[in-house]
C-alpha cells in the first residue's frame, strides 16, 4: 500500500449532516423512540462505529439533531420578524414563513413538533445554560407548554422553559390539551360517564380553527378530538367550551351594500365541525370553521349570529348601507 495512504487522512464516508438527516427521517416516520444509534447506522448503511465516532451517546445525537433543526428554523423566522412593515405585517410574515418552512421541510418540522423533551433533553451533554438577566431585573424563568406557549395544565406532557415578566406577561393556562371520555366500542366522544358504556380517558388537542388550517397547510397532523356520539353530546357541550367568536364582519361595522358579498368568518373550538350563520332569523349558510360564508345582503340593520354544531353561539349587530 502506498506510503501516502498512511500520511493523508481519509475523508469521512458519513458526514454529521447525513447521520442527522437519517435520525430526522426515523423520527418523522415512527416517532422519537425510533431514533437509536443502530437504527441511524442501518439507515445510512454505515457501521455503528461511524455513528459513535461522531456522537458518543444517543443523547448527544438527539441534542445535535434538535439544535441543528431549531437553529435553521429560527434563522429564517428571525429574518421574517425583522422584515419591513409594522408589527402586524411582521407577525404575518413570520407566520407565513413558519407555514412555508414546514411545507418545504416536513421531516424537520416533525422534529420541532416532537419537542426537545421527547428527545431526552435532560440527558444532552453540556446543556445550554440559560441567559442570566442582570441583578434586579423583573424576570422569572418558568415552564410553559411546548405546544401552546401558555402555562402548562395537568395534561401538558411537553414543557419548555422561558422568561416571564411578573405583572406584565399574560397569565394564561393552556386550554389546548384537554382530557375527554371516549366510548371504547365506537371511538366517539361522550360528555359524561353514565355507567352504560365502557369508556377510556384520552387527552386531545383543542386548537382554534385557523390554527388547524395552518397545520393542515403545513402537512402537520394534530390529535384532534373525535366527534360526540350521536344524541349524547350537544346539550352538555353547549354549556362548556368556548363559543364561536365572529371576526368578520366586526361588531357594529357599517358595510356598504355595493360590496355585494360580505364574508362571514368566526373562530371556533377545535371540536367544532360546522358553523351555521344567520342574519336575524334568516339562515345564510353553513361552513367548516376554517371556511368563509359569503352573504349577499341588502341595506338594513342586522343581528349576525354564528352558531356552532354544539349549540354555542356569538352574535353582534351589523349595518349594511
Amino acid at each position: 500500500m502506498p506510503l501516502y495512504y498512511y500520511l493523508v487522512a481519509r475523508p469521512a464516508r458519513y458526514s454529521v449532516d447525513e447521520l442527522l438527516d437519517a435520525a430526522a427521517a426515523l423520527l418523522a416516520g415512527d416517532g422519537p423512540a425510533a431514533v437509536s444509534m443502530s437504527a441511524v447506522a442501518r439507515a445510512v448503511g454505515a457501521p455503528s462505529g461511524s455513528v459513535y465516532h461522531r456522537f458518543p451517546t444517543r443523547a448527544a445525537l438527539c441534542g445535535e439533531l434538535w439544535m441543528r433543526t431549531e437553529e435553521r428554523f429560527q434563522s429564517g423566522f428571525a429574518d421574517a420578524l425583522a422584515s419591513p412593515g409594522d408589527t402586524t405585517e411582521r407577525c404575518v410574515a413570520a407566520a407565513r414563513f413558519a407555514v412555508q418552512w414546514c411545507r418545504e421541510h416536513p421531516v424537520k418540522a416533525q422534529v420541532l413538533l416532537a419537542g426537545a423533551d421527547a428527545l431526552d433533553r435532560a440527558a444532552w451533554p453540556e446543556p445550554s445554560v440559560p441567559h442570566v438577566p442582570p441583578p434586579g431585573s423583573n424576570l422569572k424563568r418558568v415552564e410553559f407548554c411546548a405546544l401552546s406557549g401558555d402555562f402548562p395544565n395537568q395534561f401538558c406532557t411537553q414543557h419548555v422553559e422561558g422568561w416571564f415578566i411578573p405583572g406584565v406577561s399574560p397569565i394564561k393556562t393552556c386550554d389546548v390539551h384537554r382530557e375527554v371520555l371516549v366510548d371504547v366500542a365506537s371511538g366517539l366522544r361522550v360528555p359524561l360517564d353514565d355507567g352504560t358504556r365502557q369508556l377510556r380517558r384520552e387527552v386531545y388537542e383543542f386548537w382554534p380553527g385557523e390554527f388547524l388550517t395552518l397545520f393542515e397547510q403545513a402537512g402537520i397532523p394534530r390529535r384532534v378530538p373525535p366527534p360526540f356520539l350521536p344524541n349524547n353530546g350537544s346539550e352538555l357541550a353547549s354549556r362548556s367550551g368556548q363559543k364561536p367568536v365572529i371576526v368578520s364582519p366586526s361588531k357594529k361595522e357599517i358595510v356598504l351594500a355595493s360590496t355585494k358579498r360580505i364574508p362571514l368568518r368566526a373562530k371556533a373550538e377545535g371540536d367544532v365541525r360546522e358553523i351555521f350563520w344567520f342574519a336575524g332569523k334568516q339562515f345564510v349558510g353553513k361552513a367548516a370553521p376554517n371556511q368563509v360564508v359569503e352573504w349577499t345582503a341588502t341595506a338594513g340593520d342586522y343581528e349576525i349570529t354564528a352558531l356552532d354544531d354544539h349549540g354555542r353561539a356569538d352574535s353582534h349587530s351589523v349595518t349594511v348601507r
